[in-house]
């Protein structure tokens, strides 16, 4: 019973940190899509409402790097040590540092 419990609580938690990794994924890619339309993005801050984000990390969000026709932005996620698991711990999981970066070519506007 304890070691079916603790695959369920392991099954239960990864997938709380695998959403938040999807949805700041999502928000890079917000990000970067709305830099190569040639948008304002010098706030990111507003790009992470309406995210179902658990908060298991904090973001660090990059100005958008411009070079050759594409947009690269360049998340740094630092974990949350009290949202960490006792029983995760000794298992080094999850990972306290991760970079997620997204490129996207940019956009022609209308009339060039």
């Amino acid at each position: 019973m304890p070691l079916f419990l603790f695959i369920i609580l392991g099954m239960i938690y990864f997938g709380r940190i695998f959403m938040d990794y999807i949805q700041y994924n999502h928000i890079a890619r917000d990000i970067a899509r709305a830099a190569a339309f040639h948008q304002d993005v010098t706030d990111t801050g507003r790009f992470l409402e309406g995210y179902p984000l658990m908060d298991f990390y904090t973001p660090e969000i990059s100005t958008p790097d411009i070079k050759d026709k594409t947009v690269t932005v360049t998340i740094n996620l630092t974990l949350d040590e009290n949202k960490k698991l006792w029983l995760f711990k000794f298992l080094k999981f999850p990972p306290d540092k991760l970079t997620l970066r997204y490129t996207m070519p940019f956009e022609k506007t209308i009339g060039s």
